[in-house]
């Protein structure tokens, strides 16, 4: 108990500092502090999603029920009750209010897979987990994460489509550049598992889903369509 009151205490220090730290300290710090989470562990921020207390939405709260996913402990917050200047300081270290999405490297594990790309590795790490939930949790995960990345879509849209430049070569020379569009990782993740909720009570690819309109019902009331607790913002 003694060491975790100093870590609450460094991290206070820091966190009334931070703003005067230059660029190359505040960089090592958000390399190396460790945030407590409401699991009980201590981890390094990049790692940890805002729960409920923070942001109003308790998405990653609910997750992390029966998946490897760490939400910040609100204890931050009940200590100083300055809810808006922890979240502004917990924004800095990067903990993620969205769905984690990063950059990856044209070359991994020894493999040239021709381009870089963009990856979500929790959303496709909750995916191949879903269908190993009940019916009931299942169903409700899968409209948690839809709203959310309906919500919060014009984070994620300029992360499914990434443009490279190839060298167009004739007779062993350079003789042209152009630009190519590559579907990311991400792009692909959303597109290639069911997750979607639908109104068949079946979790399908987006592919096979329709959207929930009278004109469809109309044309075949059967046709699995979208099923969600709220009104679709981006169609």
């Amino acid at each position: 108990m003694e060491d975790e009151k100093k870590l609450f205490n460094i991290t206070e220090y820091v966190k009334d500092k931070f703003n005067d730290i230059n660029e190359e300290t505040k960089k090592d710090i958000k390399e190396k502090i460790l945030l407590k989470t409401k699991s009980g562990k201590w981890s390094k921020s990049p790692l940890i999603y805002f729960s409920k207390e923070y942001t109003g939405e308790d998405i990653f709260d609910f997750l992390s029920e029966d998946l490897d996913i760490e939400v910040l402990s609100k204890e931050y917050i009940k200590k100083s009750q300055d809810k808006d200047s922890w979240k502004s300081f917990f924004t800095n270290l990067n903990v993620n209010p969205f769905f984690k999405v990063e950059e990856v490297d044209r070359y991994r594990n020894g493999i040239d897979y021709g381009h870089s790309s963009v990856s979500c590795q929790i959303l496709h790490n909750i995916f191949t987990k879903l269908h190993k939930l009940d019916n009931n949790k299942q169903f409700k995960t899968a409209k948690k994460i839809f709203k959310n990345i309906d919500e919060n879509w014009i984070h994620y849209q300029n992360k499914l489509i990434i443009k490279e430049y190839k060298d167009k070569i004739e007779m062993g020379r350079v003789v042209d550049t152009e630009q190519i569009e590559c579907q990311t990782e991400f792009l692909n993740t959303l597109r290639d598992y069911e997750w979607v909720p639908t109104t068949a009570k079946q979790l399908l690819r987006p592919d096979e889903v329709y959207l929930d309109e009278e004109s469809i019902r109309k044309y075949n009331a059967n046709l699995p369509r979208i099923c969600l607790d709220y009104q679709l913002k981006n169609k």
